[in-house]
């Protein structure tokens, strides 16, 4: 499930098979739909960069 979470569906699905663990790209984003995902805290404090 990592290699879908790196490089995405079917990409992660041709490097699975290279690895010799053959999984669909349907497979993978099914499975990264399904993991527990919680969006972080929205920022307390912003900075703001002078070198632009």
């Amino acid at each position: 499930m990592v290699m879908g979470f790196a490089v995405g569906g079917e990409s992660g699905s041709r490097l699975s098979r290279k690895l010799a663990m053959p999984v669909s790209g349907d497979t993978l984003l099914r499975m990264i739909r399904s993991a527990g995902f919680e969006p972080p805290d929205a920022p307390r404090v912003v900075g703001i960069d002078d070198w632009a």
